[in-house]
């Protein structure tokens, strides 16, 4: 086996393993689109927990997704949980960050004008 053969191989078990995974499609659409409005705190760099819950429960009331299924999701996708809430706008908000950004940085990511 070659090493083009490895890599092959390689890509079809990772295929096979996120087809296998509930919601992986649709919260990674979800994430790609970006939340608006209600949902503003739903970006690609990071996004608040609560809020990607409540898009994946409006965008797809019928897919039946735990809270420990959304979180391993965000961390299949790269994702790692802040060590602490951040407060923004008046409302503690729990953000998944995709590489490293500050409390500043989130905050800056969040707001929209």
């Amino acid at each position: 086996m070659d090493v083009r053969d490895s890599t092959e191989h390689k890509i079809m078990m990772i295929a096979t393993e996120e087809s296998g995974m509930d919601g992986l499609f649709e919260v990674k659409d979800l994430i790609e689109r970006g939340g608006t409005g209600e949902f503003q705190f739903v970006k690609k760099k990071c996004i608040s927990q609560g809020d990607l819950n409540d898009l994946i429960l409006f965008e797809y009331p019928d897919l039946e997704l735990t809270k420990i299924t959304i979180r391993n999701i965000l961390k299949k996708l790269g994702y790692t949980l802040g060590a602490k809430p951040i407060n923004i706008g008046g409302k503690t908000k729990r953000v998944w960050v995709r590489g490293s950004m500050s409390t500043d940085d989130i905050r800056d990511e969040f707001v929209t004008f």
